[in-house]
């Protein structure tokens, strides 16, 4: 659907940054989806009008993570309109943190997201079928998607094989990534985008993508507008 497709009073989708570590507040143009650690959610004078919450695997600290935990669930209690997903949670083989103990914080969030009825938002460093084989273990039923892809078309199938969507950053920018195929092979119900620390706008990674797939920027923007709503009821 072209810019001229909508009438004075339809306004075309918002562009929405499904995971972003800016602290940008939501304007006319983008939706912004605010990811939070547990350890400075309290630091935070107002919480975003969008956002996911949940214990990186870089940043587990066990003399901490009852805390941490607690602090979640709070928050998902006291803030049932605002927070979307669980996350970023997962496995990082790069971490300092044991992969045991990882493995341990990843499925305690899986739970507590299954607890609260919400998806999880996964970060993952070389441990895909880890993470498949705890999606298959603990959450077959629960949407999960994986930000900032940038592995293989193989490995794209088999996520989205056990219900693990994708999300898509500053990668797809990059003219050597293997995000950039993967991208424009993709059926469009299975995937966000995002700019995550990049300091790329949200509006150049969505014409990035529309000219990957050969769309236009609009389309794009009504489709991943669809998939918000399907995937978080929102």
């Amino acid at each position: 659907m072209s810019q001229e497709d909508h009438t004075p009073e339809e306004k075309p989708p918002s562009y929405i940054d499904f995971h972003t570590h800016s602290f940008i507040p939501d304007d006319a143009n983008v939706m912004r989806i605010q990811n939070i650690f547990p350890d400075v959610s309290g630091e935070v004078e107002e919480l975003p009008a969008h956002f996911t919450i949940g214990i990186h695997p870089k940043n587990i600290d066990t003399e901490f993570l009852e805390r941490d935990l607690k602090i979640m669930e709070d928050v998902l209690t006291e803030n049932a309109e605002a927070v979307i997903a669980v996350g970023e949670c997962g496995l990082d083989k790069f971490s300092l943190v044991p992969h045991e103990i990882q493995e341990k914080v990843f499925i305690a969030q899986v739970q507590l997201a299954h607890r609260f009825n919400l998806p999880v938002v996964v970060h993952s460093v070389r441990s895909w079928q880890e993470v498949i084989r705890i999606k298959k273990q603990y959450a077959p039923k629960q949407t999960w998607i994986v930000h900032g892809f940038r592995s293989s078309l193989e490995t794209a199938e088999s996520l989205l094989k056990h219900n693990i969507l994708l999300s898509f950053g500053e990668a797809i920018t990059e003219e050597q990534s293997k995000a950039r195929d993967v991208i424009g092979e993709l059926e469009p119900e299975s995937f966000f985008l995002e700019t995550d620390e990049s300091t790329l706008p949200i509006e150049y990674i969505y014409k990035a993508a529309a000219e990957l797939r050969d769309c236009e920027v609009d389309e794009l923007k009504e489709q991943l507008a669809e998939n918000y709503r399907r995937v978080f009821g929102k």
